[in-house]
């Protein structure tokens, strides 16, 4: 395998085959406040940490 050189597009420009990779990190959820089966089903998580409310607007258009 070879190295790959990471090269910027110029500006004004979206290429994100240039882009390197990003490293998320998300930490173990632990088992604690969680729903009934049948609320959880409801709710669409297990969680009580999860369930957070959703305010999303939608797609915006391409």
């Amino acid at each position: 395998m070879t190295a790959k050189t990471t090269v910027f597009p110029p500006a004004g420009q979206t290429d994100l085959d240039c882009l390197p990779l990003g490293i998320a990190y998300a930490p173990y959820q632990k088992w604690r406040d969680i729903y009934d089966p049948a609320v959880a089903l409801k709710r669409g998580t297990l969680f009580f940490e999860l369930d957070l409310p959703f305010a999303g607007k939608g797609v915006l258009p391409s």
